[in-house]
């Protein structure tokens, strides 16, 4: 079944909105279903100097790290051990390779399944550590306030915009029935959808987009996005076999 697979999308394109210098799990998941990636790179990730609230985040009674880019931008300043709660297995892997003797991972893995985590439900004068980057998951810190947690936010890195050249520009243009983007970030999704024109905005309104979260979802919907499906997680292998569902035959 999954030979099969692997050969009816020989001809899709798939579209990886990752940070420059990220789109390694997305082209080795490509290179797994045999089908070609286009890699936009809307934002490239820069380092913060912040070692005061990095420490005071350290120190909370419970820590949750955002991604693995946090992570690898984090361990620089300072060690990573002891217990974390994680959005994904990717951050969980970067965390145990950084010294975490243990790491709970959100099911589902993204925003809307940490949330539902045992540990995140009565924690009224709790006092939460999060190391991630600005604008990341605002809806994370939001819901944590709203049940009383006391948050200590450590920004570890930040995303500096970049611009899509001309030729990245003009390859929209040539984007067809197979092509399907992944969309795991609403930032970079929106500073994607900035820089297009009217016409190529009427393209990807057309075109697949895999999104890692139910709100991500609503998201594109508001966008005039017709042809959207939902992952269950961030993990690139995981929204492409959901385009694989979809679009393949039930056999």
């Amino acid at each position: 079944c999954l030979i099969m697979a692997k050969q009816q999308i020989l001809d899709w394109t798939i579209v990886s909105l990752r940070p420059q210098g990220q789109h390694t799990a997305a082209r080795l998941a490509v290179a797994k279903w045999q089908a070609h990636l286009c890699a936009f790179s809307i934002f490239k990730l820069v380092a913060v100097q912040n070692k005061p609230e990095l420490t005071k985040a350290l120190a909370s009674e419970i820590r949750i790290i955002s991604s693995p880019s946090a992570v690898r931008f984090a361990q620089h300043s300072a060690a990573l051990s002891g217990h974390w709660l994680a959005i994904g297995q990717q951050t969980a892997d970067c965390l145990y390779a950084a010294g975490a003797s243990s790491v709970e991972i959100a099911e589902p893995q993204n925003a809307d399944g940490l949330l539902k985590m045992g540990a995140l439900q009565s924690i009224h004068g709790v006092s939460i550590g999060i190391i991630t980057a600005p604008n990341g998951r605002g809806l994370l810190e939001q819901t944590l306030v709203q049940r009383g947690a006391r948050i200590n936010i450590a920004f570890v890195y930040k995303r500096q915009a970049l611009k899509l050249n001309l030729k990245q520009l003009a390859r929209i243009d040539q984007f067809g029935p197979k092509t399907a983007i992944l969309v795991s970030s609403k930032s970079a999704f929106e500073q994607f959808w900035l820089q297009l024109s009217e016409p190529r905005k009427a393209i990807i309104k057309t075109t697949i987009c895999i999104a890692s979260s139910t709100r991500l979802v609503e998201y594109l919907h508001t966008l005039g996005l017709s042809r959207v499906l939902c992952s269950a997680s961030t993990l690139a292998q995981d929204q492409i076999s959901t385009l694989a569902k979809t679009v393949l035959p039930a056999k």
